[in-house]
Formats: C-alpha cells, sequence, structure tokens
C-alpha cells in the first residue's frame, strides 16, 4: 500500500461483484491511469460513468466547501470542455494483464 492511497469504500467489501474500474495517480507532472479493461462493450457507458464520477466531485465540494454543486458541475464541464477542444497532453498507454499483475 502506498502512503498516499486511498481507502476502499467499506460497502465494497459486501459485495462479492464488486470491481474496481480505476485508479488515477499524479506523479511527475502527469496522470497516470488504470483502467479495467473493456468492462463494458460499448463505449458510451463511459461517458456515463464520467458524468457519475463529476457528479461525486460536485458532492464532495457541495459537503466540503457548502459549493452549489450545479455551479460545480457547470465549472467541470467547461473545464472538460476545455480540454476536449484543445488537449494538453495525449493520452498514451500499454495493455497490461491485471490477471497475471504484469
Amino acid at each position: 500500500m502506498h502512503k498516499h492511497e486511498l481507502l476502499i469504500p467499506p460497502e465494497v467489501f459486501s459485495d462479492k461483484n464488486a470491481r474496481e474500474l480505476a485508479r488515477i495517480w499524479a506523479a511527475h507532472g502527469k496522470q497516470y491511469v488504470s483502467f479495467i479493461s473493456k468492462i463494458w462493450d460499448d463505449p458510451f457507458v463511459w461517458g456515463m460513468f464520467l458524468v457519475d464520477l463529476a457528479n461525486h466531485a460536485a458532492n464532495m465540494y457541495e459537503l466540503e466547501d457548502g459549493r452549489n454543486r450545479y455551479d460545480v458541475l457547470l465549472r467541470i464541464k467547461q473545464g472538460f470542455e476545455a480540454e476536449w477542444d484543445n488537449p494538453t497532453d495525449i493520452a498514451r498507454g500499454r495493455i497490461v494483464n491485471a490477471d497475471k499483475g504484469i
């Protein structure tokens, strides 16, 4: 376990079908991402996943800072659109076999 690794939500342990979907780290000024490979056949579902993630982030700002969640969601959307239109980086990666740990 890394000293900055986030905790697993306790509800996960009671679901035998629970899966980790993604891990995102900031290191050396970049993002490092691990995804579960092709958990969904249709990439459309990744769009739904990203909106759900944005809603969780808005909830965090609302609970921790008292910010209006809809204002936060609008700001997240603005950031998404800015990055979509003018990417600050190009995602690169490789496929690893999670079952074999490589």
